[in-house]
């Protein structure tokens, strides 16, 4: 029979699923758009099925500290004393916002005020941290850790993979690791905050040509993502599947065989 020799022809090419059942040919069709949306995947993303969905953790959504553009932080000319990650009394610029119900205060190191560091979590960050969150594995569960390459992040985020695209997503690292936030109720008169997060409390990388990096999750961050309080979602990338796709010429005829 000459459909044997056709690789990628459907299933409900073959002449005899008119004789078939109807539940029989139901699991015809399954099968053959199972096939196609794995071609697919396979032909246009590489088998990367990180396209479909992103998380984002609700600990930055829901504090509106988001910006639309990459606007530096407006800081104060006071400088406040608080401890890093380290547990190091550090000077910071700060400024604050008042989002809702509640008084947003962000932080940045006196010494990095003028960096490129100095500037407002904004939506490429936020799609760089889900690329990163997506890169968690086992160990992350008892270090707080995730190890990812650059390039693969690039990937993903950026348009092409030039110098500029490496030194943006290094500072971007960066400012996530510097940036610190405080929050306060507004009937909040004691000048403690009542929640004080980050989102990367350190980071190294791990080899010479700074591509592989280790990230250490802020401890708070931490603890709501293993909780699982993040969005999730859905790429643009997933209105591409079409139709066409799923019957093109690449694999079959224009039209489906009537049965």
């Amino acid at each position: 029979m000459k459909y044997f020799t056709y690789n990628s022809i459907f299933v409900t090419y073959f002449l005899c699923l008119k004789s078939k059942t109807n539940k029989q040919i139901n699991i015809t069709f399954n099968l053959d758009f199972i096939y196609n949306i794995c071609t697919i995947i396979s032909d246009k993303w590489n088998n990367n099925l990180n396209f479909i969905y992103m998380e984002y953790p609700r600990l930055l959504l829901d504090h509106s500290l988001v910006a639309n553009g990459s606007e530096k932080v407006k800081v104060q000319k006071q400088t406040i004393i608080q401890q890093n990650h380290s547990n190091k009394d550090v000077k910071y610029k700060y400024n604050d916002y008042v989002p809702k119900d509640r008084i947003a205060r962000i932080l940045i190191p006196e010494s990095n005020i003028d960096t490129k560091q100095s500037r407002l979590i904004d939506n490429k960050d936020l799609n760089i941290l889900s690329n990163i969150l997506k890169y968690k594995k086992a160990d992350f569960l008892t270090n707080k850790t995730i190890v990812f390459n650059l390039i693969d992040i690039i990937n993903n985020i950026y348009c092409s993979k030039i110098i500029r695209s490496y030194e943006d997503l290094r500072n971007r690292i960066a400012k996530m690791t510097l940036l610190k936030f405080n929050f306060f109720r507004i009937d909040n008169t004691s000048g403690i905050p009542d929640a004080v997060y980050g989102i990367f409390s350190s980071y190294e990388y791990l080899d010479k040509s700074q591509n592989k990096v280790k990230v250490y999750v802020d401890s708070i961050l931490y603890d709501k993502i293993l909780k699982n309080q993040v969005y999730t979602i859905y790429n643009d990338k997933i209105n591409q599947f079409e139709i066409s796709d799923l019957f093109s010429s690449k694999n079959t005829s224009d039209i489906l065989p009537v049965i």
